[in-house]
């Protein structure tokens, strides 16, 4: 998660420098990019694809809830930001079993 937004995000910084963008578009980019991190560590870890689509869904969907409140003004960049990272480390601690499950992982 922390690479995919380490490298990905710094990239994207590199390029465009600053908060160029809205609120709600910086936060589904960061949440893409952590996306992006853990699918591909859950590949490298010979995770099923099933699990690492529910992992992902986990991870986004969060920040697709809260967007109707940032737009009607009842959360700020910040809150959104926030409140999105407390809620999806929530969603992904549940769905990490059913990941897990998803097509029989192995080690």
């Amino acid at each position: 998660m922390f690479v995919g937004m380490a490298v990905l995000g710094g990239g994207r910084q590199l390029l465009l420098p600053g908060p160029l963008l809205g609120g709600d578009v910086e936060a589904l980019l960061m949440a893409g990019e952590m996306t992006v991190g853990m699918a591909v560590w859950m590949a490298i870890r010979r995770h099923p694809w099933r699990g690492i689509a529910m992992m992902s869904g986990a991870m986004v969907l969060p920040f697709l809830l809260l967007l109707p409140f940032f737009w009607a003004g009842a959360l700020s960049s910040d809150g959104l930001m926030t409140v999105g990272h407390l809620l999806m480390f929530g969603s992904m601690a549940l769905a990490m079993p059913l990941s897990h499950r998803a097509g029989g992982h192995h080690h």
